[in-house]
């Protein structure tokens, strides 16, 4: 059976139990990023070398030339604490592919296991911690997508890939996963951590590539310090993302968001980056930045000062719409002097 169609009947499954995720399909709507690399640039890839065989509660095919297993656990016990066996039938097992525990609230991942497929822990109600272990290099797409209870996931020191809306819809989550704030090189795509509404306070290191929407609808967020500078195209990884989509979206719909930072190798502030962060009060425009998009600061109502760079060489008409507050702090002769004057934006001359 296709892995993808299986997947497909054992959400349908799920929904109709009252245990499952709240679906793909809600997820596959989402405009932003429709593109994923591939997780062969990220982990070693499983091939399937069996056919899916059921024991218990498991489920597992044999893979990498039948060495290792991916396994699947469908749990339907009252237990609140499950450990994932990390050797099933003498062979290690290294991916997870599908995980339901109907009222687990505290999930481990022991060393060993590298892969957390896409969608493989979402939609788990009671889920309230998951420690991750030291292996788990990849985890996909919408992974823990729509755990409404989630709050702390710990471990993971090696990850080094965070796919699209991993952490979607973890409402609860009032701080980034450890592995995030360890600060490990990782890149986390499109909309990784988007309206996971307890956030409060975010740090991205310098060695953290990320895309866009990661913080959208985070609507507790009150403080950003994001020191790296975005993803770097790729033709190979990442084929489809361009300059124009770094950071496009980050932080949109942050309506409690006051202060960010910036690191000054960010070059671009894309399209609707801080749209409807109402409460922004505070936020510097990178040195080197050069472009400032469409709808960039929109209805940001509390900004009442923004420092343009001399850098900055273009700026979209709507960038600052809504912005009734706002005065330009802007070098004499320069772009954003002559684009103030030009769009009537209140505007003040530094040296």
């Amino acid at each position: 059976m296709n892995l993808s169609f299986k997947k497909c009947i054992l959400f349908a499954i799920s929904l109709l139990m009252g245990i499952g995720c709240m679906g793909q399909k809600a997820g596959a709507r989402d405009d932003v990023g429709r593109y994923e690399p591939s997780i062969v640039d990220y982990a070693v890839p499983s091939s399937n070398e069996s056919e899916w065989i059921k024991d218990g509660i498991y489920e597992y095919s044999l893979i990498r030339n039948k060495t290792a297993v991916r396994l699947m656990v469908l749990d339907t016990s009252s237990a609140k604490e499950f450990i994932v066996p990390k050797v099933f039938h003498n062979l290690p097992v290294k991916e997870l592919f599908y995980v339901r525990g109907r009222k687990w609230e505290h999930l481990i991942v022991p060393n060993g296991i590298e892969i957390i497929d896409d969608s493989a822990l979402s939609g788990m109600s009671h889920l309230r911690k998951v420690d991750l272990g030291k292996d788990v290099q990849y985890i996909g797409r919408q992974a823990f997508w729509g755990n409404p209870n989630l709050t702390e996931v710990t471990g993971g020191q090696n990850v080094r890939f965070v796919g699209r809306q991993a952490f979607y819809l973890c409402k609860r989550m009032k701080n980034l996963p450890d592995f995030v704030k360890n600060h490990r090189k990782c890149i986390y795509s499109q909309a990784a951590f988007k309206n996971a509404r307890a956030l409060t306070n975010i740090k991205l290191s310098s060695n953290v590539q990320y895309t866009n929407a990661l913080f959208k609808g985070c609507t507790s967020l009150k403080s950003a310090y994001i020191q790296g500078k975005g993803f770097l195209p790729n033709a190979k990884t990442w084929k489809y993302m361009n300059k124009n989509k770094i950071n496009e979206e980050m932080f949109s719909g942050c309506r409690s968001l006051k202060t960010v930072k910036l690191y000054n190798g960010i070059i671009r502030l894309n399209a609707r980056m801080f749209a409807d962060c109402v409460k922004l009060q505070k936020v510097n425009i990178p040195k080197k930045c050069t472009y400032i998009g469409i709808n960039t600061f929109r209805n940001c109502k509390s900004l009442r000062k923004l420092t343009i760079p001399k850098s900055v060489k273009k700026i979209d008409k709507t960038a600052f719409r809504g912005c009734k507050k706002l005065t330009l702090y802007v070098k004499k002769g320069s772009y954003a002097h002559k684009y103030a004057k030009k769009y009537h934006i209140k505007y003040k001359l530094v040296k």
